[in-house]
């Protein structure tokens, strides 16, 4: 691991460890995939939740070139620190989506 994603990355599980709103909960775990996947936002935008394997061990992401050009679609392993992440969000999402006073729109695309 290099300095570069260990330094976050210890944020983050700290983060994890405690208690925090959905916001920061989703925000958490995007950050996670970020760093496990160096994606950019238009890719991470258009992940869904089908792109995500059985136990969130590894995440489909699509690579967009920005002058065109093909996409290449590659599985990325992920950390226990985004798997984490993503099974603490994928909850929380869900409360949100089945509350009886759930928002239009949770932030995140479903398969």
């Amino acid at each position: 691991m290099t300095t570069d994603t260990y330094l976050p990355s210890r944020q983050l599980d700290q983060y994890l460890a405690g208690a925090m709103s959905p916001a920061q909960t989703r925000l958490t775990a995007l950050l996670a995939l970020e760093l496990d996947t160096a994606a950019r936002s238009g890719e991470l935008v258009e992940l869904r939740t089908t792109d995500l394997r059985e136990g969130n061990t590894a995440v489909y992401v699509e690579r967009r070139p920005q002058g065109g050009g093909a996409v290449e679609g590659e599985w990325v392993e992920t950390s226990s620190l985004t798997r984490a992440a993503l099974e603490r969000w994928l909850d929380v999402r869900e409360d949100l989506v089945q509350g009886p006073t759930a928002p239009r729109s949770c932030g995140c695309r479903s398969g």
